[in-house]
Protein backbone atom coordinates (compact mmCIF):
# COMPACT_ATOMS: atom_id res chain seq x y z
CA UNK A 1 0.00 0.00 0.00
CA UNK A 2 2.60 2.26 0.82
CA UNK A 3 4.75 1.56 -2.49
CA UNK A 4 1.43 2.56 -4.34
CA UNK A 5 1.04 6.04 -2.51
CA UNK A 6 5.01 6.65 -3.24
CA UNK A 7 4.43 5.35 -6.69
CA UNK A 8 1.60 7.82 -7.14
CA UNK A 9 3.78 10.83 -5.79
CA UNK A 10 7.01 10.10 -7.80
CA UNK A 11 4.23 10.33 -11.03
CA UNK A 12 2.68 13.35 -9.52
CA UNK A 13 5.82 14.86 -9.57
CA UNK A 14 6.76 14.05 -13.09
CA UNK A 15 3.19 15.76 -14.39
CA UNK A 16 3.72 19.11 -12.42
CA UNK A 17 7.34 18.88 -13.66
CA UNK A 18 6.49 18.00 -17.36
CA UNK A 19 3.54 21.10 -16.72
CA UNK A 20 6.38 23.56 -15.53
CA UNK A 21 7.89 23.20 -18.98
CA UNK A 22 5.00 23.47 -20.86
CA UNK A 23 4.27 26.79 -18.86
CA UNK A 24 7.44 28.21 -19.31
CA UNK A 25 7.74 27.55 -22.97
CA UNK A 26 4.90 28.69 -23.53
CA UNK A 27 5.53 31.66 -21.45
CA UNK A 28 8.66 32.07 -24.21
CA UNK A 29 6.48 32.12 -27.20
CA UNK A 30 4.00 34.31 -25.63
CA UNK A 31 6.97 37.31 -24.49
CA UNK A 32 7.64 37.27 -28.00
CA UNK A 33 7.19 40.84 -29.56
CA UNK A 34 4.05 40.98 -32.08
CA UNK A 35 5.24 42.69 -35.38
CA UNK A 36 3.60 45.81 -36.04
CA UNK A 37 1.21 46.07 -38.66
CA UNK A 38 3.02 45.39 -42.01
CA UNK A 39 0.92 48.22 -44.45
CA UNK A 40 2.16 51.66 -41.91
CA UNK A 41 3.21 53.72 -44.22
CA UNK A 42 3.36 56.81 -41.87
CA UNK A 43 6.06 58.09 -39.57
CA UNK A 44 4.73 57.78 -36.05
CA UNK A 45 5.75 59.06 -32.61
CA UNK A 46 7.09 55.47 -31.32
CA UNK A 47 9.30 55.14 -34.84
CA UNK A 48 10.39 58.30 -34.24
CA UNK A 49 11.59 57.66 -30.80
CA UNK A 50 13.20 54.39 -31.78
CA UNK A 51 15.71 56.03 -34.34
CA UNK A 52 17.81 57.63 -31.22
CA UNK A 53 18.40 54.16 -30.36
CA UNK A 54 20.53 53.12 -33.05
CA UNK A 55 23.70 53.80 -35.37
CA UNK A 56 22.20 53.11 -38.36
CA UNK A 57 19.44 52.20 -40.02
CA UNK A 58 18.37 50.10 -43.15
CA UNK A 59 15.37 49.78 -45.64
CA UNK A 60 11.88 48.00 -44.54
CA UNK A 61 11.15 44.36 -45.87
CA UNK A 62 9.00 42.11 -44.89
CA UNK A 63 7.37 44.72 -42.07
CA UNK A 64 11.29 44.62 -40.70
CA UNK A 65 14.13 46.68 -41.18
CA UNK A 66 17.77 46.10 -39.95
CA UNK A 67 19.38 48.54 -37.74
CA UNK A 68 23.22 49.14 -36.08
CA UNK A 69 23.92 49.11 -32.53
CA UNK A 70 27.61 49.60 -32.03
CA UNK A 71 29.04 47.04 -33.85
CA UNK A 72 26.16 44.45 -33.93
CA UNK A 73 22.79 43.89 -36.01
CA UNK A 74 19.19 43.44 -35.46
CA UNK A 75 15.62 44.08 -36.41
CA UNK A 76 12.85 46.96 -35.98
CA UNK A 77 9.42 46.81 -36.81
CA UNK A 78 6.86 49.77 -38.14
CA UNK A 79 6.39 50.85 -34.77
CA UNK A 80 10.41 50.90 -34.33
CA UNK A 81 10.15 47.70 -31.80
CA UNK A 82 13.12 45.73 -31.40
CA UNK A 83 11.95 42.16 -32.65
CA UNK A 84 15.32 40.70 -33.19
CA UNK A 85 17.90 42.34 -30.58
CA UNK A 86 21.38 43.60 -32.21
CA UNK A 87 23.54 40.46 -31.36
CA UNK A 88 24.55 39.66 -34.99
CA UNK A 89 28.00 40.54 -36.99
CA UNK A 90 25.98 40.94 -40.38
CA UNK A 91 22.91 40.61 -41.43
CA UNK A 92 20.74 40.50 -45.23
CA UNK A 93 17.39 42.10 -45.31
CA UNK A 94 14.42 39.89 -45.24
CA UNK A 95 13.03 38.73 -48.13
CA UNK A 96 10.86 35.27 -48.28
CA UNK A 97 9.98 35.98 -44.76
CA UNK A 98 13.64 34.83 -43.63
CA UNK A 99 17.13 36.56 -43.50
CA UNK A 100 20.29 35.30 -43.74
CA UNK A 101 22.52 35.97 -40.82
CA UNK A 102 26.29 36.23 -39.31
CA UNK A 103 27.72 35.47 -36.05
CA UNK A 104 31.17 34.79 -34.93
CA UNK A 105 32.31 34.35 -38.31
CA UNK A 106 29.71 31.90 -40.01
CA UNK A 107 26.32 32.17 -41.68
CA UNK A 108 22.35 30.74 -40.80
CA UNK A 109 19.23 31.82 -41.83
CA UNK A 110 16.61 33.25 -38.67
CA UNK A 111 12.86 33.96 -39.04
CA UNK A 112 10.95 37.30 -38.67
CA UNK A 113 11.01 36.62 -34.74
CA UNK A 114 14.97 35.63 -34.82
CA UNK A 115 14.43 31.76 -34.20
CA UNK A 116 17.88 29.50 -36.05
CA UNK A 117 16.20 28.06 -39.53
CA UNK A 118 19.54 27.38 -39.86
CA UNK A 119 22.24 27.46 -37.48
CA UNK A 120 25.16 29.81 -37.95
CA UNK A 121 27.79 27.34 -39.18
CA UNK A 122 28.03 27.61 -42.97
CA UNK A 123 30.92 29.42 -45.07
CA UNK A 124 28.93 31.24 -47.08
CA UNK A 125 25.00 32.21 -47.60
CA UNK A 126 24.11 34.24 -50.79
CA UNK A 127 21.08 36.99 -49.95
CA UNK A 128 17.65 35.06 -51.37
CA UNK A 129 16.38 38.45 -52.98
CA UNK A 130 13.91 37.43 -55.08
CA UNK A 131 15.03 33.75 -55.48
CA UNK A 132 13.89 31.15 -53.93
CA UNK A 133 16.98 29.32 -53.54
CA UNK A 134 20.12 30.43 -52.11
CA UNK A 135 23.82 29.06 -52.81
CA UNK A 136 25.23 27.43 -49.21
CA UNK A 137 28.53 27.18 -48.58
CA UNK A 138 31.00 25.16 -46.59
CA UNK A 139 34.54 24.08 -46.48
CA UNK A 140 34.74 25.03 -50.00
CA UNK A 141 32.24 23.05 -51.36
CA UNK A 142 28.56 24.64 -52.63
CA UNK A 143 25.15 23.53 -53.05
CA UNK A 144 21.58 25.37 -52.83
CA UNK A 145 19.30 25.82 -49.51
CA UNK A 146 15.87 26.88 -49.47
CA UNK A 147 14.06 29.30 -47.33
CA UNK A 148 12.82 26.35 -44.68
CA UNK A 149 16.63 25.72 -44.06
CA UNK A 150 16.40 22.48 -46.25
CA UNK A 151 19.73 21.61 -48.55
CA UNK A 152 17.76 20.60 -52.18
CA UNK A 153 21.39 20.40 -53.67
CA UNK A 154 24.11 18.95 -51.73
CA UNK A 155 27.39 20.91 -50.91
CA UNK A 156 29.38 19.35 -53.09
CA UNK A 157 30.35 21.63 -56.01
CA UNK A 158 33.38 24.05 -56.72
CA UNK A 159 30.15 26.55 -57.35
CA UNK A 160 26.75 26.03 -57.76
CA UNK A 161 24.30 28.68 -58.80
CA UNK A 162 20.52 28.95 -58.34
CA UNK A 163 17.95 27.41 -61.08
CA UNK A 164 17.15 29.14 -64.05
CA UNK A 165 15.11 27.37 -66.35
CA UNK A 166 15.34 24.19 -64.42
CA UNK A 167 18.82 23.48 -64.56
CA UNK A 168 21.44 24.93 -61.90
CA UNK A 169 24.99 25.47 -63.14
CA UNK A 170 27.71 23.79 -61.42
CA UNK A 171 30.94 23.53 -61.29
CA UNK A 172 33.61 20.32 -61.05
CA UNK A 173 37.35 20.07 -61.15
CA UNK A 174 37.38 22.90 -62.56
CA UNK A 175 34.91 22.88 -65.09
CA UNK A 176 31.52 23.72 -65.35
CA UNK A 177 28.15 21.78 -66.36
CA UNK A 178 24.52 21.39 -65.26
CA UNK A 179 22.07 19.82 -62.78
CA UNK A 180 18.29 19.15 -62.44
CA UNK A 181 16.47 19.56 -58.85
CA UNK A 182 17.13 15.66 -58.11
CA UNK A 183 20.78 16.87 -58.55
CA UNK A 184 21.32 14.62 -61.50
CA UNK A 185 23.64 15.57 -63.68
CA UNK A 186 22.24 16.44 -67.37
CA UNK A 187 25.26 18.58 -68.66
CA UNK A 188 28.62 17.46 -67.70
CA UNK A 189 31.64 19.57 -66.49
CA UNK A 190 33.07 19.89 -69.40
CA UNK A 191 33.58 23.79 -70.25
CA UNK A 192 35.81 26.63 -69.03
CA UNK A 193 33.78 29.64 -68.24
CA UNK A 194 29.88 30.58 -68.04
CA UNK A 195 29.43 34.28 -68.87
CA UNK A 196 29.06 36.32 -65.30
CA UNK A 197 28.28 32.86 -64.17
CA UNK A 198 24.88 33.13 -66.30
CA UNK A 199 22.36 30.32 -66.56
CA UNK A 200 20.38 29.22 -69.86
CA UNK A 201 18.30 31.95 -71.47
CA UNK A 202 15.42 31.24 -73.80
CA UNK A 203 16.62 27.48 -73.76
CA UNK A 204 20.45 28.48 -74.89
CA UNK A 205 23.69 28.53 -72.59
CA UNK A 206 26.94 30.31 -73.59
CA UNK A 207 29.77 28.43 -72.74
CA UNK A 208 33.82 28.80 -73.25
CA UNK A 209 36.05 25.89 -74.27
CA UNK A 210 39.44 26.17 -76.32
CA UNK A 211 39.12 30.21 -75.77
CA UNK A 212 36.19 30.19 -78.04
CA UNK A 213 32.03 30.93 -77.28
CA UNK A 214 29.15 28.60 -77.89
CA UNK A 215 26.35 28.01 -77.00
CA UNK A 216 24.29 24.72 -75.98
CA UNK A 217 20.81 23.84 -75.47
CA UNK A 218 19.37 21.67 -72.39
CA UNK A 219 20.52 18.47 -74.02
CA UNK A 220 24.00 19.52 -74.16
CA UNK A 221 23.43 19.95 -77.75
CA UNK A 222 25.88 22.31 -79.32
CA UNK A 223 23.31 25.06 -81.21
CA UNK A 224 25.81 27.73 -82.28
CA UNK A 225 29.37 26.70 -82.95
CA UNK A 226 32.21 27.62 -80.94
CA UNK A 227 33.70 30.48 -82.60
CA UNK A 228 35.87 33.66 -82.16
CA UNK A 229 32.99 36.17 -82.78
CA UNK A 230 30.37 34.60 -80.52
CA UNK A 231 30.72 36.59 -76.86
CA UNK A 232 28.48 33.88 -74.69
CA UNK A 233 26.57 36.72 -73.37
CA UNK A 234 22.84 35.58 -72.85
CA UNK A 235 19.83 35.35 -75.27
CA UNK A 236 17.34 37.89 -75.07
CA UNK A 237 13.99 39.03 -77.75
CA UNK A 238 16.44 35.84 -79.73
CA UNK A 239 19.25 38.38 -80.11
CA UNK A 240 22.91 37.96 -78.91
CA UNK A 241 25.73 40.46 -79.36
CA UNK A 242 28.58 39.18 -81.39
CA UNK A 243 31.81 40.93 -82.01
CA UNK A 244 33.48 41.51 -85.35
CA UNK A 245 37.59 41.73 -85.62
CA UNK A 246 40.10 43.34 -88.40
CA UNK A 247 43.02 41.66 -89.98
CA UNK A 248 45.42 42.18 -87.03
CA UNK A 249 42.86 40.13 -85.19
CA UNK A 250 41.48 43.03 -83.47
CA UNK A 251 38.43 42.97 -82.39
CA UNK A 252 36.41 46.64 -84.41
CA UNK A 253 33.25 46.62 -83.62
CA UNK A 254 29.71 44.80 -82.58
CA UNK A 255 26.44 43.67 -84.03
CA UNK A 256 23.16 41.00 -83.12
CA UNK A 257 23.11 37.27 -84.35
CA UNK A 258 19.74 35.43 -84.11
CA UNK A 259 19.18 31.74 -82.26
CA UNK A 260 20.52 30.19 -85.30
CA UNK A 261 23.95 32.32 -85.00
CA UNK A 262 23.32 34.20 -88.09
CA UNK A 263 23.75 37.92 -87.68
CA UNK A 264 20.75 40.39 -87.94
CA UNK A 265 21.50 42.96 -90.70
CA UNK A 266 18.94 45.47 -89.55
CA UNK A 267 21.13 46.36 -86.64
CA UNK A 268 23.88 48.49 -87.43
CA UNK A 269 27.11 47.60 -85.71
CA UNK A 270 28.96 49.56 -83.24
CA UNK A 271 31.47 49.92 -81.22
CA UNK A 272 29.80 48.52 -77.90
CA UNK A 273 26.54 46.42 -78.02
CA UNK A 274 25.55 45.34 -75.05
CA UNK A 275 23.11 42.09 -74.26
CA UNK A 276 19.61 42.90 -74.71
CA UNK A 277 17.33 42.99 -71.68
CA UNK A 278 13.18 42.87 -71.32
CA UNK A 279 13.78 43.88 -75.18
CA UNK A 280 15.89 46.69 -74.81
CA UNK A 281 19.70 46.94 -75.39
CA UNK A 282 22.35 49.83 -75.23
CA UNK A 283 24.57 50.65 -78.20
CA UNK A 284 27.64 52.74 -78.55
CA UNK A 285 28.37 53.84 -82.58
CA UNK A 286 31.74 54.65 -83.43
CA UNK A 287 32.96 58.16 -82.07
CA UNK A 288 29.50 58.67 -80.34
CA UNK A 289 27.81 58.24 -76.91
CA UNK A 290 25.67 55.43 -76.00
CA UNK A 291 21.76 55.26 -76.89
CA UNK A 292 19.23 52.72 -77.15
CA UNK A 293 17.69 50.52 -79.35
CA UNK A 294 14.56 47.96 -79.01
CA UNK A 295 14.61 44.05 -80.63
CA UNK A 296 13.37 45.30 -83.89
CA UNK A 297 15.99 47.78 -84.36
CA UNK A 298 13.99 51.10 -83.44
CA UNK A 299 16.09 53.58 -82.00
CA UNK A 300 14.93 55.20 -78.71
CA UNK A 301 17.12 56.76 -77.02
CA UNK A 302 19.85 58.55 -79.58
CA UNK A 303 23.70 57.34 -79.68
CA UNK A 304 24.45 60.72 -77.27
CA UNK A 305 24.45 60.12 -73.77
CA UNK A 306 27.54 58.94 -71.43
CA UNK A 307 25.61 56.11 -70.04
CA UNK A 308 22.30 54.29 -69.93
CA UNK A 309 21.76 52.20 -67.23
CA UNK A 310 18.68 49.88 -68.64
CA UNK A 311 16.61 46.98 -67.61
CA UNK A 312 15.80 47.88 -63.63
CA UNK A 313 12.62 50.06 -64.33
CA UNK A 314 10.36 48.42 -67.04
CA UNK A 315 9.10 52.02 -67.52
CA UNK A 316 11.84 54.15 -66.90
CA UNK A 317 15.66 54.09 -67.91
CA UNK A 318 17.92 56.56 -66.26
CA UNK A 319 20.24 58.31 -69.09
CA UNK A 320 23.44 60.74 -68.35
CA UNK A 321 25.65 63.46 -69.67
CA UNK A 322 28.21 63.13 -66.84
CA UNK A 323 28.82 63.77 -63.29
CA UNK A 324 26.07 65.70 -61.82
CA UNK A 325 23.89 65.49 -65.21
CA UNK A 326 21.60 62.28 -64.50
CA UNK A 327 17.73 62.03 -65.29
CA UNK A 328 15.14 59.70 -66.60
CA UNK A 329 13.67 58.95 -70.33
CA UNK A 330 10.40 57.04 -70.92
CA UNK A 331 11.37 53.52 -72.48
CA UNK A 332 8.09 53.64 -75.25
CA UNK A 333 9.39 56.34 -76.76
CA UNK A 334 12.63 58.02 -75.37
CA UNK A 335 11.02 61.38 -74.03
CA UNK A 336 12.41 62.71 -71.21
CA UNK A 337 10.56 62.61 -67.98
CA UNK A 338 13.51 64.09 -65.64
CA UNK A 339 16.14 66.63 -66.35
CA UNK A 340 19.59 65.28 -67.07
CA UNK A 341 20.46 68.07 -64.16
CA UNK A 342 20.55 65.73 -60.78
CA UNK A 343 23.57 63.35 -59.40
CA UNK A 344 21.09 60.24 -59.53
CA UNK A 345 22.47 57.05 -57.92
CA UNK A 346 19.07 54.68 -57.86
CA UNK A 347 18.34 52.46 -60.94
CA UNK A 348 14.72 52.92 -61.34
CA UNK A 349 11.42 54.49 -59.71
CA UNK A 350 10.58 53.13 -56.24
CA UNK A 351 7.36 52.99 -55.33
CA UNK A 352 6.53 56.51 -57.52
CA UNK A 353 10.23 58.09 -56.46
CA UNK A 354 13.93 58.27 -57.04
CA UNK A 355 16.25 59.71 -54.26
CA UNK A 356 18.10 62.67 -55.96
CA UNK A 357 20.90 65.00 -55.39
CA UNK A 358 21.30 68.90 -56.65
CA UNK A 359 23.60 71.97 -54.57
CA UNK A 360 24.89 68.79 -52.54
CA UNK A 361 21.45 67.96 -50.68
CA UNK A 362 18.96 65.14 -51.33
CA UNK A 363 15.11 64.95 -51.88
CA UNK A 364 12.82 63.05 -54.07
CA UNK A 365 11.79 63.40 -57.48
CA UNK A 366 8.15 62.03 -59.04
CA UNK A 367 7.94 59.97 -62.13
CA UNK A 368 6.52 63.68 -63.66
CA UNK A 369 10.09 64.83 -62.62
CA UNK A 370 8.47 66.73 -59.62
CA UNK A 371 10.20 67.87 -56.44
CA UNK A 372 7.99 65.39 -54.18
CA UNK A 373 10.20 65.81 -51.14
CA UNK A 374 12.14 68.60 -50.62
CA UNK A 375 16.30 68.68 -51.11
CA UNK A 376 16.85 68.88 -47.54
CA UNK A 377 19.08 65.42 -46.63
CA UNK A 378 22.83 64.77 -46.50
CA UNK A 379 21.73 60.89 -47.87
CA UNK A 380 18.68 59.59 -49.11
CA UNK A 381 18.07 55.67 -50.36
CA UNK A 382 15.16 54.00 -51.99
CA UNK A 383 11.74 54.12 -50.77
CA UNK A 384 10.73 50.74 -49.29
CA UNK A 385 7.24 49.57 -47.78
CA UNK A 386 5.98 52.72 -47.26
CA UNK A 387 9.42 54.70 -46.16
CA UNK A 388 13.04 55.93 -46.98
CA UNK A 389 16.19 55.77 -44.96
CA UNK A 390 17.95 59.51 -45.09
CA UNK A 391 20.12 60.91 -43.42
CA UNK A 392 20.65 64.60 -41.70
CA UNK A 393 22.56 66.16 -38.91
CA UNK A 394 25.19 63.28 -38.96
CA UNK A 395 22.13 60.69 -38.29
CA UNK A 396 19.73 58.09 -39.41
CA UNK A 397 15.92 58.78 -39.96
CA UNK A 398 13.28 57.82 -41.51
CA UNK A 399 10.77 59.86 -43.98
CA UNK A 400 7.74 58.82 -45.27
CA UNK A 401 6.11 59.23 -48.58
CA UNK A 402 4.22 62.38 -47.88
CA UNK A 403 7.51 63.78 -46.75
CA UNK A 404 7.06 63.55 -42.88
CA UNK A 405 10.30 62.23 -40.85
CA UNK A 406 11.85 61.11 -37.78
CA UNK A 407 13.98 64.21 -37.21
CA UNK A 408 10.88 66.49 -36.69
Amino acid sequence: MICKIQKRKNLLKRFSRLALVILLISVAFSCKSEIADTTIDKVTKELQKATTNYDELGEFHCGLAKVREGEKFGFIDKLGVEIIPCKYDEVEDFQNEVCVVKQNGKYGIIDKYGDLILSCEYDQLSSFKNDSLISIGKNDRYGLVNPNGDIIIPMEYEACNCFVEDLATIRKDGKYGCVDKDNKIIIPCMYDELYNGNGFSEGLLGVKKDDMWGYIDKTGTIVIPFRRDNTGAPFDSGLAPIMSFNNEGLATSMAYMDTKGKPVPKFVKGLNCKPFRDGYAVVQLLDKGEGLIDSHGNQILPQIFSLICWGFDKDYVRISFGPDRDGFAKLSDGSSVIKCEYDIRSFSFSEGFVPAKKNDKFGFLDQHGEVAIPFRYNDASDFSEGFAVVQKYGKYGYVDRSGTDTFN
